[in-house]
């Protein structure tokens, strides 16, 4: 086994800053509950020489807990941390570990903030950054939970900071007492304030609703979801569960694509996949979570009842999708990076948890560049794409008009939203004419409520004029003009019924 020996390799000072950072933080909870008298009579642990020693046999158990534990992951970076002498002298593990002894609620109730930390000068001629990180990140861990499950500190950050029913902190106060009392080296007027203080938090714990401060917030889920402009999700039943089968992280696709023609409902059925993950992340096993969820969209216009309308933002370059990213996974340093370095930084950022990214429109992004980095995403990452045409590298999920079923329900939705009154037969014709197309149908009914009759709608719908028309296929013709498919297009349309390949040449 390997051996840290710590306590002669980290510095004096970092040994005294870790145990003024702690002592603070609890001296500052015993002034919050209870009184400035016992918050000092606590911050006098910083000069007990039974703590100072009980915090160094903290440290040197997390030491070694550490190249025990992280040896069967990575025995050889563990030896090559062992063998680094001047590993407790670098800055970046040092400012790192004083964060999360300062900030223990935040940072071990909630690992994802250690977890968007980097340490590029650790071991720095490694080029396996990721594996380093993932190191350095364990050993704070080990560190930080050894520091603060000293029993003169257990109090103020187990009680706190742990979730527990009422039976579990009521036997987590009486153990704590005991270990309390155990503790013949501490004086007397020092562990008198630390039983106060564990009787205090221990009450405003088992008040009604309790302190909301005192608990650990929920486990942050990055994201930057639009609100989905429907009022439920229709239908797409086995489409749903068919993207989240391709999801799950033991499946070797990491890239799906949803088409079909416009309209078809792409995108309302890529967020309504990116929701539910946010809404059900509680309730999914924890391998099947996605803790980063990052929505890019192409798209440069929208249709509404009253026409086609140019979208204020979308992303036309790999540049937008890297500043998306950075500014959903809250990474400051990205865009500060030298250009030619932001990739890199992206996909560091990407493998630090299990992201979900959304490309909506790909069709529109003029960057070619875009293709290759969704071809070369790093794992865990899983990406969506929507777009009219299919791709090579991915799996496809290919979108047809609704099922009537499905189709009615969506009319009904939407001629109750808009108080439209339809009869099931002008229903079941609407669904006809728009082919279960769902933008054609939330388009017909908003006609209708602007006060077109059924009939002048059904006409529109049928006209190459009109918005919807237009939005579904002129760009896809668009694309294919002075091109053999575009004549081909053009002769097809002169045939009153199917036209046969003989007659097509």
């Amino acid at each position: 086994m390997f051996q840290f020996d710590i306590l002669a390799l980290i510095p004096q000072s970092l040994k005294r800053q870790a145990i003024d950072t702690t002592v603070d933080f609890v001296s500052e909870q015993a002034k919050k509950f209870l009184s400035d008298e016992l918050s000092t009579k606590i911050k006098k642990l910083r000069s007990d020489a039974a703590f100072q020693a009980a915090f160094a046999e903290g440290l040197q158990r997390a030491a070694d807990r550490f190249a025990a534990e992280y040896a069967v992951e990575d025995e050889d970076l563990v030896a090559a941390l062992a063998a680094d002498k001047t590993f407790f002298q670098n800055e970046e593990f040092q400012r790192a570990l004083l964060a999360i002894l300062k900030k223990p609620g935040v940072y071990l109730a909630n690992e994802q903030e250690i977890l968007a930390q980097s340490f590029d000068s650790v071991l720095p001629t490694r080029l396996n950054r990721e594996r380093v990180n993932r190191a350095v990140i364990a050993f704070l861990k080990c560190l930080a939970e050894e520091v603060w499950n000293l029993p003169e500190l257990r109090p103020a950050y187990e009680l706190q900071f742990q979730r527990m029913t009422a039976e579990g902190i009521r036997e987590q106060v009486n153990l704590q007492k005991v270990q309390l009392q155990a503790t013949a080296a501490l004086s007397a007027d020092i562990r008198d304030a630390l039983l106060q203080l564990t009787d205090a938090i221990a009450e405003r714990k088992l008040l009604p609703g309790g302190d909301p401060l005192a608990l650990p917030a929920p486990k942050k889920v990055y994201h930057n979801l639009p609100r989905p402009d429907y009022e439920r999700f229709v239908g797409r039943k086995a489409e749903l569960k068919q993207v989240g089968h391709l999801l799950l992280p033991q499946t070797r696709h990491f890239v799906v694509t949803i088409d079909g023609i416009g309209g078809i409902g792409k995108s309302a059925l890529a967020l309504e996949v990116a929701h539910s993950y946010l809404r059900h992340y509680d309730k999914l096993p924890e391998a099947e979570r996605f803790e980063a969820i990052i929505w890019t969209s192409a798209k440069q216009t929208v249709l509404t009842g009253e026409g086609i309308t140019l979208r204020s933002q979308s992303l036309r370059t790999l540049d937008d999708i890297f500043a998306t990213i950075a500014i959903t996974l809250e990474r400051e340093d990205i865009p500060r990076a030298r250009v030619e370095e932001q990739e890199e930084l992206v996909r560091q950022a990407l493998t630090r948890q299990r992201t979900l990214l959304i490309v909506d429109n790909l069709e529109t992004v003029d960057d070619e560049r875009v293709l290759a980095f969704i071809r070369e995403a790093p794992d865990p990452t899983k990406i969506i794409v929507t777009t009219r045409h299919r791709l090579d590298i991915a799996y496809p999920v290919r979108l047809v008009g609704m099922e009537e079923a499905d189709a009615l329900t969506l009319i009904a939705d939407e001629a109750k939203k808009k108080g439209v009154a339809l009869t099931a037969d002008a229903a079941r014709r609407l669904y006809r004419r728009t082919g279960g197309v769902p933008l054609a149908i939330v388009w017909s009914v908003a006609q209708m409520g602007f006060g077109y009759n059924v009939e002048a709608v059904l006409t529109r719908l049928g006209q190459d004029t009109s918005d919807i028309a237009k939005f579904c296929f002129e760009g896809a013709v668009e694309r294919i003009k002075n091109k053999p498919a575009y004549k081909l297009l053009l002769a097809l349309s002169l045939f009153a019924t199917d036209a046969s390949r003989e007659a097509l040449g």
